[in-house]
C-alpha cells in the first residue's frame, strides 16, 4: 500500500479560481520502483462542466535506496579466466554506499571450478553500477554444466538489499566426452543385428572421433556374431551415432551368449566416459527337450519311476 485512498468534495466560492487537495501516501520503505495512481473529477454541481483533463495519474516516485545484482544469472564458459557480475545501486546516489559481496559453493567447487571470493563494494557519489570479476578455473574433466552463487550481505544503513540477490553463477563445460547409451544390451538371436548407440556430450566442441570393437565371451565370432570394429566421427552439433553389429542365427539349442562391445581412442580433445564397455546378451530362440537328469535311480518296490522332461525357450 502506498496512498490512503482520497474522497474529498470540493466547493469553490464565487470568483474563486482554484482549490487544492492532499493524498496521504505511505512510506513503506521498501524499494519497489516508482508507481503510479489517477485522480479522478466527477459529479460537478452549480451549472460546471468538465473540462479536460478530468484524469491525470499521480506518480509517487520511489526513493528507497537499494543494491542487487544486475541479473538473477550469469553464464561463463569454463575456458574463461574470468566472469563479471553486475551489483547496481538504485537511488540514493548523492551518498557513499557499501555492500559486501561473497561466493558460495554449488555443485562448482570453490578452488575447483572458480575462485572463492568475499570483498566489500564501496559506490562513491554518483556511481550506480559495479563490475566484479570472479576467477574460473578450466576443468579438464568432462562434469556437465556447473553452478555457484553470489550473495550480496550487509549494505549500509539506510540502504535495503532488493532482488536478485542470491544470483547464480553458471559455468559451461566445454569438454566433449563420448560413451555408450548403456552398459547391458539385449537382442535375440534372429534378429539378424543389434543396433549399438553411442551418445556425444557438449556437442558444439568441433569433430571427435571414437573407435569400438566387439570382443568374444560365450559367443564366439563368425558363429553367433560377426566380429565388428571401425571409427565413429561425430561432427560439431552431433551428440548421437548408431552401429550394427550382425547377429548369427545358431539353429542349436544353446543357452543364452554374450560378447562385448568396446569404446576406445578418442580424438579432438574427447574423453572417453562411462559406460564405455557394454555386454550384450544373445538370447538363444530354439526350443528343444531333454530329459532333466542324465540319470535316474528308483527303489524297486516304489511301482513307479518319475522322469521328467524338460522344454527350454
Amino acid at each position: 500500500v502506498r496512498y490512503y485512498p482520497t474522497n474529498i468534495l470540493l466547493n469553490f466560492a464565487d470568483g474563486q479560481g482554484s482549490r487544492s487537495f492532499a493524498v496521504t501516501l505511505i512510506d513503506d520503505n521498501v524499494v519497489q520502483g516508482s508507481e503510479s495512481l489517477s485522480l479522478v473529477m466527477s459529479n460537478p454541481s452549480g451549472g460546471a462542466t468538465l473540462v479536460e483533463p478530468t484524469s491525470v495519474p499521480l506518480t509517487i516516485l520511489d526513493d528507497d535506496v537499494a543494491v542487487s545484482f544486475t541479473s538473477p544469472v550469469y553464464v561463463v564458459d569454463e575456458t574463461n579466466a574470468l566472469v563479471f557480475v553486475g551489483v547496481q545501486r538504485v537511488n540514493g546516489t548523492n551518498t557513499v554506499s557499501t555492500v559486501n559481496l561473497m561466493t558460495m559453493d554449488g555443485t562448482a567447487s570453490a578452488g575447483t571450478n572458480y575462485g572463492a571470493d568475499t570483498r566489500t563494494l564501496t559506490f562513491n557519489v554518483g556511481e550506480t553500477i559495479k563490475s566484479v570479476g570472479i576467477h574460473v578455473n578450466d576443468d579438464p574433466r568432462v562434469t556437465g554444466d556447473l553452478n555457484f552463487s553470489v550473495l550480496l550481505t550487509n549494505a549500509s544503513p539506510g540502504v535495503h538489499l532488493a532482488a536478485p540477490n542470491p544470483a547464480q553463477v553458471v559455468i559451461v563445460d566445454t569438454d566433449p566426452g563420448i560413451s555408450l547409451s548403456n552398459s547391458v544390451l539385449t537382442v535375440l538371436e534372429n534378429a539378424t543385428n543389434l543396433l549399438v548407440t553411442v551418445v556425444r556430450s557438449n556437442a558444439n566442441s568441433g569433430d571427435v572421433s571414437i573407435s569400438f570393437a566387439t570382443i568374444d565371451q560365450t559367443a564366439i565370432s563368425a558363429q553367433d556374431s560377426l566380429p565388428t570394429n571401425g571409427v565413429i566421427t561425430f561432427l560439431n552439433g552431433e551428440v548421437v551415432k548408431t552401429f550394427p553389429v550382425r547377429i548369427l542365427d545358431n539353429p542349436q539349442v544353446q543357452d543364452d551368449r554374450t560378447f562385448l562391445i568396446q569404446l576406445s581412442n578418442p580424438t579432438g580433445g574427447a574423453q572417453l566416459l562411462e559406460p564405455s564397455l557394454a555386454t550384450a546378451l544373445i538370447v538363444d530362440n530354439e526350443a528343444g527337450l531333454r530329459f532333466s537328469s542324465s540319470s535316474y535311480a528308483v527303489v524297486e518296490n516304489q511301482v513307479f519311476a518319475t522322469v521328467t522332461v524338460q522344454r527350454d525357450h
